[in-house]
């Protein structure tokens, strides 16, 4: 309904709607990052998704290939390699960034 130019308060919010007397209101969340121990050998997959934050999967991979100071492997499972999470907490907090302003993407 417009409002009246007459009337300069806006006409009142219709109220929400209130759940079902046999629904649960329990807000979404969010899973947290699972509580691991720093020697917990895990892939570049769920170290990217659950103990890096901001570092992708490509980056890891592509640093596992060039960055001498990438982490050595802890062990395997299967084909993939598995490495410490406190080494790969380690070299993540001195990896080397590029200064701002230095590529076209800044």
């Amino acid at each position: 309904r417009p409002a009246d130019p007459r009337n300069p308060t806006p006409p009142p919010a219709a109220a929400p709607a209130a759940p079902a007397a046999n629904a649960t209101a329990t807000p979404p969340t969010t899973p947290s990052p699972a509580v691991v121990d720093d020697d917990q050998a895990v892939g570049l997959r769920q170290a990217a998704d659950h103990h890096l934050p901001g570092i992708t999967l490509a980056a890891l991979r592509f640093a596992r290939a060039n960055d001498p100071a990438f982490p050595d492997p802890a062990g395997k499972r299967g084909a993939e390699l598995l490495y410490r999470v406190g080494d790969l907490k380690k070299w993540a907090r001195n990896r080397p960034r590029a200064a701002t302003g230095t590529t076209d993407l800044d």
